[in-house]
C-alpha cells in the first residue's frame, strides 16, 4: 500500500452541469465513479476547472503526475478541421468550448511530458484528436439514451488486438482475448492520431474501442470507449487503473 506521501495527483476533467436549467450558475461535475476508481487504485483524485487559462492549464500540468479524461458531450468537429453533422452536439451530447480548450491542451502537455494519461469514452475521442486524428461523428448501435442497459449491462463484445499491451494486461487478468463491455456513446475513432495504435475493436461492427500509446507500459497511454468506472470490480478495471495510478506514481518519483 502507498504511503500518503507517495501517491500521485491525478487530474479529473470534467463537464459544466447546469441545474434547473439556471445557465448563469454552472456546476463543475464528474460521476463520483470515476474518482472512487482512482482512490482505490492509490492515487489522489482532484477535480478541476474547465479553464482558458493557459497559465492555469500549464501549472495543472507541472504539479500532477497523471491525467484521467472522462466522458461527456460531443468535441466539436473544428478541433479536426470538420464541419458539424446534424448529429452532433445533440441528444445531451453537448458542445462544450472551454472544456474542448482544457483537455486538449492538457492532453497534448501531459503527452509530449510522457506522464501517465487514461482517457474513457470522450477521454479516448479527446487522446485521439489531440494528437491529430479524427472522429466519426456519429454511429448507429453504441448509444441509447433511454435504457439504462446501456450504462450498466455489457451490451457488445471488445476483441483485443494482437501485439497490444491492452491484449497482454486482459490475457494475464481473465485469459481472454475477448470481453463485453458496455456502451454508451454514439461517436468513434476514424483516423488514428499520432503515437498511437488500435488496442481493441467490436468484432461485430469494426467500431474502434480502445487506443493505446506506442510506447506503453513505459509512458502510460490508454484509452478505451467503454465505461469502466461502472464496473469496478471487473478485473480488467481493477488492472488498468492499478498500470494507470502505478505510472503516475513512478512519475511522481522522477
Amino acid at each position: 500500500m502507498l504511503r500518503p506521501s507517495d501517491r500521485p495527483l491525478i487530474a479529473i476533467t470534467g463537464a459544466n452541469i447546469i441545474l434547473d436549467k439556471d445557465e448563469r450558475a454552472p456546476i463543475s461535475g464528474v460521476r463520483k465513479a470515476y474518482l472512487d476508481l482512482v482512490i482505490n487504485a492509490g492515487g489522489i483524485p482532484v477535480l478541476i476547472s474547465n479553464t482558458t487559462d493557459l497559465e492555469v492549464l500549464a501549472a495543472i500540468v507541472k504539479k500532477f503526475d497523471g491525467l484521467l479524461l472522462t466522458g461527456g458531450g460531443d468535441i466539436h468537429p473544428s478541433r479536426y478541421k470538420a464541419y458539424p453533422k446534424k448529429e452532433s452536439g445533440k441528444n445531451g451530447h453537448t458542445f462544450d468550448p472551454n472544456r474542448d480548450v482544457a483537455e486538449m491542451f492538457l492532453a497534448q502537455a501531459f503527452i509530449k511530458d510522457g506522464k501517465a494519461v487514461l482517457g474513457i469514452c470522450r477521454g479516448l475521442q479527446m487522446i485521439n484528436v489531440a494528437s491529430g486524428g479524427t472522429l466519426k461523428q456519429h454511429v448507429e448501435g453504441h448509444f441509447n439514451p433511454k435504457e439504462n442497459d446501456y450504462w450498466y449491462n455489457k451490451i457488445h463484445p471488445v476483441l483485443f488486438l494482437n501485439d497490444t499491451y491492452l491484449r497482454r494486461l486482459a490475457q494475464n487478468e481473465s485469459s481472454a482475448d475477448i470481453i463485453r463491455v458496455n456502451s454508451q456513446h454514439h461517436q468513434a475513432i476514424d483516423k488514428v492520431g499520432s503515437g498511437l495504435k488500435i488496442a481493441g475493436i467490436n468484432p461485430e461492427d469494426n467500431v474502434i474501442e480502445a487506443m493505446e500509446g506506442l510506447q506503453m507500459p513505459e509512458k502510460f497511454l490508454l484509452g478505451v470507449q467503454w465505461h469502466p468506472e461502472l464496473f469496478p470490480e471487473d478485473p480488467i478495471t481493477k488492472a488498468i487503473l492499478n498500470l494507470f495510478v502505478k505510472s503516475a506514481t513512478d512519475q511522481k518519483k522522477q
